[in-house]
C-alpha cells in the first residue's frame, strides 16, 4: 500500500445475520473495527453471543504468517495473518498451541460487504464451516486504542 492510502479492510464492519451462514447460533451482535497499515494490523471484535455473554477481542499483529497474541477470544489465543492481495486476508488460529480455524476474509469489489469464511476444528479433529457477512458502518464511531 502506498502512503496515504487507506486499506480496503480500515473502518467498522457490523455483521448482517441474513447474509451470513454461522455453523453455530448467530450472535445477537458482532462488529470488527479493522485496521491495516503497510503489514501492521490491527482488530477489536466486540461480539454479543446468543447465550448473551460479551467478549471484546483484540489483536495486533503483523501480516506476515507468524504467531501473534490475541486478547479476549475463547477459542483462540494466538493468531498468523497473511495477505493475498489487497482484498483478502488469510489467518490461522490456535489455541494452546492447537489449531483452532482457518479463516479467509475477503472485502467485495466495492469495499462494502466483508465476507469471512471460518473452517473451525473441534477437539474431536472434525471440521465445521462457516461464512459470516459484515456491511461497512456509516455510522458508528471508529474505535482507537
Amino acid at each position: 500500500m502506498s502512503e496515504g492510502v487507506v486499506d480496503a479492510f480500515d473502518g467498522l464492519w457490523e455483521f448482517s445475520p441474513e447474509a451470513s451462514r454461522l455453523a453455530s447460533p448467530s450472535p445477537h451482535e458482532w462488529t470488527q473495527h479493522i485496521t491495516i497499515a503497510g503489514d501492521d494490523v490491527r482488530v477489536i471484535e466486540d461480539i454479543v453471543f446468543a447465550d448473551g455473554k460479551h467478549a471484546t477481542v483484540t489483536v495486533k499483529a503483523r501480516l506476515d504468517g507468524s504467531d501473534y497474541p490475541v486478547d479476549g477470544s475463547p477459542v483462540a489465543d494466538a493468531i498468523a495473518y497473511t495477505r493475498i492481495n489487497a482484498r483478502c486476508v488469510t489467518a490461522a488460529a490456535k489455541l494452546r498451541g492447537r489449531p483452532t480455524f482457518e479463516e479467509t476474509a475477503v472485502v467485495s469489489d466495492d469495499g462494502q460487504t466483508l465476507t469471512v469464511t471460518l473452517s473451525f476444528v473441534t477437539q474431536t479433529g472434525e471440521r465445521t464451516s462457516s461464512v459470516a457477512v459484515f456491511r461497512r458502518s456509516l455510522t458508528g464511531p471508529r474505535r482507537d486504542e
